[in-house]
């Protein structure tokens, strides 16, 4: 009797005959989520409206977060520079507490002067409104310009620029070597 039992629990649940040997249907994925009409955005925009028409602390916070200003590009700006030390009236874009000694170091020598004009915007490093580059000039035991890898000594100046009453100036030239 059990042996009965069971041949029919099993034909009952598909188990056993030609039903075992069928490959079972692939699962199908879920259905994709539903993408709203545009219609269905326009509530969206009324909360924002109303939130900044209140003054509420909501409407504080988003206007708090704004990004500050980043400033004149620098890039016109090196390029003006750029110009003007190739016809010595460089001395008008730095700062006006740079010294005539450190200014001397990037406008009358030649090899750091090439150096400077050959960089380009990309070479600037920049944090903020501030940018710098530091060039290096190589030399043999003669004194005469070689590339880096062939110098036997070196000399380096770093130039920063940044914003000074709106507008970029020369700040800082350091000296090394």
């Amino acid at each position: 009797m059990k042996r009965w039992a069971l041949a029919v629990a099993l034909l009952a649940s598909g188990c056993g005959g030609e039903n075992a040997q069928q490959p079972a249907a692939p699962a199908l994925p879920p259905a994709p989520p539903s993408i709203p009409d545009v219609g269905d955005l326009d509530d969206f925009d009324d909360a924002f409206e109303d939130a900044d028409s209140l003054g509420t602390p909501e409407a504080d916070s988003l206007e708090a977060t704004a990004l500050p200003d980043p400033g004149p590009s620098f890039a016109p700006f090196l390029t003006e520079f750029k110009v003007a030390l190739q016809k010595g009236t460089a001395r008008r874009l730095a700062a006006p507490g740079l010294s005539a000694q450190d200014f001397a170091a990037v406008a009358e020598d030649d090899a750091v002067r090439q150096h400077v004009l050959a960089a380009g915007v990309e070479r600037y490093r920049r944090e903020g409104t501030r940018r710098e580059v530091y060039v290096v000039v190589g030399y043999d035991a003669e004194g005469n310009v070689v590339p880096e890898d062939e110098a036997i000594t070196e000399s380096a100046v770093g130039l920063t620029f940044d914003v000074v009453d709106g507008a970029y100036r020369l700040v800082r030239i350091e000296r090394a070597g």
